[in-house]
């Protein structure tokens, strides 16, 4: 056994009390950072030591995640606003075509231009590509991140 004594000190510190100190920093999300700390044993194994490790890099996974979730389910919301004014605007696009046609005395069914159609479709192509792929991508993203953080 070990022993240091310090002159000014009125205590004498055992080696085996001295504490191995350790401390994690971290971002976790765009304006946070987040530290750790904990104090071990000298006599703890680097095994043991591990374990403690991991579980505060777990912490900070999750408050990370937490983050994420903020920031996913506000892109969610605009993608939901995004395909909203999407289909408005296809409606318009296309109401504007009736009302040109209509206006313009033509005879026979109605029939959109080649530049109306181009128009149409891309506004169309625009609705399915975010009702079939975008929206349900951050649906699952989200999903994701909530099991993540319940520790699932």
């Amino acid at each position: 056994m070990t022993e240091i004594t310090f002159p000014e000190a009125t205590k004498t510190i055992k080696y085996e009390d001295l504490p191995i100190v350790l401390q994690i920093s971290a971002a976790v999300g765009p304006n946070r950072t987040m530290a750790l700390s904990s104090n071990f044993p000298l006599s703890i194994t680097p095994q043991d030591m591990n374990i403690y490790v991991d579980k505060m890099f777990y912490i900070l996974d999750r408050q990370n995640w937490k983050s994420e979730l903020i920031v996913k389910q506000a892109e969610l919301e605009r993608t939901r606003k995004e395909l909203f004014t999407a289909t408005q605007q296809a409606d318009n696009f296309q109401a504007q075509a009736a009302d040109t046609w209509e206006k313009g005395g033509r005879r026979g069914p109605f029939r959109m231009s080649d530049s109306q159609r181009k128009q149409v479709d891309a506004a169309m192509s625009n609705i399915q590509h975010l009702r079939e792929e975008r929206i349900p991508i951050l649906e699952r993203q989200l999903k994701e991140l909530e099991e993540k953080i319940e520790g699932n």
